[in-house]
This record gives structure tokens, sequence and C-alpha cells, in this order.
């Protein structure tokens, strides 16, 4: 199993005179990533033509899918459950930001059974890690150069 190409898409956002936004989505049928930036270029230029909206801004997303996908084989991955995450804001404790877990495995939860099926379990290493995709040195951000601090609380959703 590996990842492949599937294409690029733009997704273009125009502002209106009221400060309302609208997200236009392009699956581009463009070879590679020039390709794909000169087709945006192509497509903002027919989008003004017939629109009254200002481009805010674009951004251009190589697509990939996995080759072999097969289903997930446990039970926890069936409804479509996710834990809801919540902590603080680095430097300020003040400011909260959250996150989710699309179907959680059973391993950041307090217990697989009973009182706290539903309540995250906070102090889990595998969650700290994956939160700290947000955090100082992260790989992302939350917004506004913010990074997260210290998880507060969790629950299955």
């Amino acid at each position: 199993m590996a990842f492949v190409n599937d294409g690029f898409e733009v997704s273009i956002t125009l502002g209106g005179i009221d400060d309302s936004t609208q997200t236009r989505t392009y699956q581009l049928t463009s070879a590679d990533y020039a390709e794909a930036v000169t087709d945006t270029t192509t497509i903002l230029g027919l989008l003004a033509a017939v629109s009254d909206g200002a481009v805010k801004g674009y951004s251009i997303t190589a697509r990939s899918v996995q080759d072999a996908y097969n289903r997930p084989a446990v039970a926890t991955a069936e409804r479509g459950d996710a834990a809801i995450v919540s902590g603080e804001i680095a430097g300020n404790p003040l400011k909260s930001w959250s996150f989710s877990v699309p179907y959680p495995k059973v391993d950041i939860f307090l217990a697989t059974a009973g009182r706290n099926y539903n309540v995250v379990d906070i102090a889990d290493a595998a969650l700290i890690a994956y939160k700290n995709i947000w955090g100082v040195g992260g790989q992302a951000e939350i917004s506004d150069g913010e990074v997260a601090g210290n998880i507060v609380s969790g629950k299955r959703a």
C-alpha cells in the first residue's frame, strides 16, 4: 500500500461588500504543480469575468489516495465517533482551543467500559504527541501563530 498522486485542486475564496465569503473548489486536470499554478491563473481570470466578488485568497492542493485501501478491522472505527479535546493556548491559559480525533483508539480514554468510557485520558502519551502537532516547534499552528498548551479535558462525541 502506498499513497499515490490523485491530481490537484484549487480552493478560491471570494469576499463580498458585506464581508461575507464564498469558497469554490475546482478539481484541476493539471499534470504537475507548475501546470496547476497556470490553470489556477486561468480560472482566476475567468472567474473575475463573471463574479463581482473580490478574491481574498486561494490554495492549491495536491491530492493523494491510498492505492490499496482496506477498511479498518476494529469496531471503534465503525460509528464515526470522535474525541473532542480542549486545551490552553501556550502562554495564555485564559484562552482555549479544541481539536478532534476521528475514530479514536480506546487507549486514549480512561476506561473501555463504564463510567469513564467517554472521558479522554488527558495524560495519554499518544494524545499529547498528537496535540503537539500544534505545539511549540510543531507542524501546524492554531491561528495567528498561536500554539497549543496543556490539554484540559476531553470527551467522546
